[in-house]
């Protein structure tokens, strides 16, 4: 690693600010950090477009506010850094490790996450749209509230993550390995197919006990029947639906429906209780 002292990389990035005013004829003022030792530095509001930090150790730095916008930062160390609001639209975070970083409300459009490192991440209100995310791990990461939109997740590892409130746009998941986790309190909507391919809307109540799943479903122990419909949307022009798996078992339009013998072990995909979907698309694209 190459040490520096704090005046070395205040001169760095003074001279980068010359550099972005004329990037031609400024070429040797760009900031090099490669292979930098920056751990628990204070960089933030700090300009650093386009610089190279790859392979740079960041590790429990904070960066809030930074605009890395464009940068290199190709197998970077960021585990446990503060990276809140930072800019790095277009950034190219191939190999990175990013475990248990603060990316909360962090612009990631068109970044390039392949590989990263991510488990137990932060991304809370991130931006994640048109990035690359192809093999990374998010494991058990927060993905509330954040914007996607054609991101790419294909072969990444979501196990764990918790998507509640997220903008999930047209996210394809169909290759990527992931488990679905319900908001841990509140109310929500949940959807199911049942007999005759029709799709029940829920209301997932707020004191209803809830399980995330192994795969995709989730499952409670009651719900709200608000709304029985057609794979195209329309109101189904019935109240009742019955299960596919019990025949008895029956959801009714405004009525609530419950289950006695609710089994909350994830790892039992089968297990006792109200199965559904957090998005409506996993529900009418389920085979049963």
């Amino acid at each position: 690693m190459v040490k520096l002292t704090h005046d070395q990389l205040m001169d760095i990035i003074e001279k980068h600010k010359y550099y972005l005013e004329n990037r031609i004829e400024n070429i040797d003022y760009k900031a090099d950090l490669r292979n930098a030792d920056l751990v628990y530095v204070d960089l933030r509001d700090v300009n650093l477009m386009d610089a190279d930090l790859r392979g740079a150790d960041l590790r429990g730095a904070n960066i809030r506010n930074v605009d890395l916008s464009y940068a290199n930062l190709r197998g970077a160390e960021l585990a446990y850094s503060n990276l809140t609001c930072v800019k790095l639209r277009d950034a190219d975070l191939n190999g990175a490790n990013l475990r248990y970083s603060a990316l909360r409300g962090a612009d990631l459009r068109s970044a390039d996450l392949r590989s990263a490192d991510l488990r137990g991440a932060d991304l809370a209100y991130a931006n994640l749209v048109y990035a690359d995310l192809r093999d990374a791990e998010l494991i058990n990461a927060n993905l509330s509230y954040l914007k996607l939109g054609d991101t790419d997740f294909s072969t990444a590892d979501l196990r764990g993550v918790n998507f509640s409130s997220a903008d999930l746009g047209d996210m394809d998941l169909s290759n990527a390995k992931v488990y679905q986790v319900p908001p841990s309190d509140g109310s929500f909507i949940g959807w199911k197919k049942v007999c005759n391919n029709l799709i029940v809307k829920l209301m997932i109540l707020e004191d209803a006990k809830r399980s995330s799943a192994f795969g995709r479903k989730c499952r409670c122990d009651k719900a709200l029947v608000l709304d029985i419909q057609e794979l195209n949307g329309e109101s189904a022009n019935t109240t009742i639906a019955t299960s596919t798996y019990r025949e008895d078992f029956k959801y009714e339009i405004n009525k609530i429906v419950q289950v006695e013998d609710f089994n909350e072990n994830r790892f039992e995909e089968c297990a006792p209780g109200i199965h559904f979907f957090i998005t409506r698309d996993e529900a009418v694209d389920y085979h049963y």
